[in-house]
């Protein structure tokens, strides 16, 4: 889904005013393929914390696992994907203090890899076109993840850390989801050779064509795996 996520509008408008001040794209895909690779290392649960200069600069598979807890006191904490160093800047660091648990705060019931990533933005637009008040609107698009007009502030503690834990990981399961990887991996690799040469409007209609594939793949684990 990185293809997917480079296309997306939030992209695009963080990487405009960099081209508007006429910043070569060169460099720009250089900084962000060398972001991407630096945070391959921090997803792992195997390297322990770090000397403390080092977790105090830059982050860390110990801040990363942080970043993806749904612990009450790790959410939205540790965005930082190379310097640690903005997260305390900006008050959203957090120390790993306990083993985190991963995932997400509401349990998901699919392994279909594009309602993993597309969800939220389905229960944004159920949200801003049911009947509520405009000014309800604006908060569920612009306000933080979670946002609720009931709730005058963010209560963390409602969280269920544990909401996402129960899914039966069969035999059967994990051999689907390891035979879709090996799909996704070859699929992207053809995108990228049939990708080459092609007008934005084809690249648009490949990038359609393989999502829908994605789709269809991910309702068949399902059937099987769930």
């Amino acid at each position: 889904m990185q293809l997917i996520e480079k296309i997306a509008p939030f992209y695009i408008l963080f990487a405009l005013p960099l081209t508007i001040l006429d910043i070569p794209w060169e460099p720009l895909i250089i900084a962000d393929a060398l972001n991407r690779t630096y945070q391959f290392w921090t997803h792992t649960r195997l390297i322990p914390k770090l000397p403390s200069w080092f977790e105090f600069v830059f982050v860390t598979p110990s801040h990363h696992r942080v970043h993806h807890g749904v612990n009450p006191e790790y959410i939205d904490k540790n965005y930082s994907g190379f310097l640690i160093l903005w997260d305390r800047l900006f008050g959203t660091f957090e120390e790993e203090s306990a083993e985190p648990v991963y995932g997400i705060t509401k349990k998901l019931n699919t392994y279909n890899p594009v309602l993993a990533n597309f969800h939220v933005y389905r229960d944004i637009f159920a949200k801003i076109f049911s009947r509520i008040k405009f000014s309800e609107k604006l908060g569920y698009t612009f306000g933080y993840p979670g946002w609720d007009p009931s709730q005058k502030e963010r209560i963390f503690s409602q969280v269920n850390p544990r909401a996402n834990q129960d899914y039966p990981i069969y035999l059967k399961s994990k051999i689907l989801i390891l035979l879709f990887f090996i799909i996704l991996v070859i699929s992207s690799l053809i995108f990228i050779r049939l990708s080459i040469g092609l007008t934005l409007s084809l690249k648009a209609i490949l990038i359609l064509g393989f999502i829908f594939l994605f789709w269809i793949l991910g309702k068949v684990v399902d059937s099987y795996a769930l």
